[in-house]
């Protein structure tokens, strides 16, 4: 399978990106805005203004992840996701990164991240995806009767072809709606201070996405019509050529 759209997810580790040179290597790129620490503090990540304010304008989709943490309250954690990136104009769904139990159990794992994807879908007007691993989600979340309705962005490496899905898609026949399948270890050629980089791509066509998303195909530049030539050119022509050729005109 080709993919044609491809992109990227930074975070604070990623330091201050070169935006002007970062944007030219990827189709969509998705900015991690925040997290809750083990203390039950919700923060900004300290690249987001940055990383949003550099990145929208050059108008390739974007949007935004929170790291969620089930120890504390799904709501409480959806609400700071929502009121850090709500006047921001991103295309791309909201996404919530879900890689971490905390010692809950899976019915508790799944509730929490159930409450907070309806929170932001219900609040910004849009699905909000999951981001998680075919590994962690089978084992701490378990089977749920709604996740297969939710946009999926997986992780998983190892294959050029296609991820093998967590457990709850895969039963459905849903795709994922991106990948991240690789980490590149070449960063500082992207313009990023860090190599450790990030690399995703789309689970379709780039119409596909343009439609999805609301994205735009940039029309080709128009191939101008040739200009007939003129009896003299077409002589100097046949001139030049008989001279190359050793020819004589008669």
């Amino acid at each position: 399978m080709t993919f044609e759209v491809n992109g990227f997810d930074v975070s604070k580790w990623q330091g201050k990106i070169d935006w002007d040179k970062f944007i030219t290597h990827g189709d969509f790129f998705i900015i991690r805005a925040g997290s809750i620490n083990m203390s039950g503090e919700c923060y900004e990540d300290y690249q987001l203004k940055r990383n949003a304010e550099l990145a929208i304008p050059f108008g390739k989709p974007v949007s935004f992840y929170w790291y969620f943490r089930p120890k504390f309250n799904a709501v409480t954690q959806a609400e700071y996701f929502i009121n850090l990136i709500k006047d921001y104009k991103f295309k791309l769904y909201p996404v919530i990164d879900v890689e971490e139990d905390n010692g809950k159990s899976q019915a508790a794992v799944a509730a929490g991240v159930w409450q907070f994807v309806s929170k932001v879908s219900k609040e910004l007007e849009m699905p909000c995806m999951i981001y998680t691993s075919p590994g962690f989600w089978n084992e701490h979340v378990g089977a749920t009767t709604w996740a297969r309705d939710v946009p999926l962005w997986c992780a998983q490496w190892g294959s050029n072809e296609s991820p093998y899905l967590p457990r709850d898609w895969s039963y459905h026949g849903k795709t994922a709606v991106f990948w991240q399948w690789q980490v590149a270890t070449n960063g500082t050629d992207y313009g990023v201070i860090s190599k450790g980089l990030d690399l995703n791509r789309f689970m379709g066509t780039r119409e596909e996405f343009n439609t999805l998303f609301g994205a735009t195909i940039p029309d080709p530049d128009p191939i101008p019509e040739p200009t007939p030539l003129t009896l003299e050119q077409r002589v100097g022509i046949l001139e030049r050529e008989a001279g190359y050729h050793g020819w004589e005109l008669s």
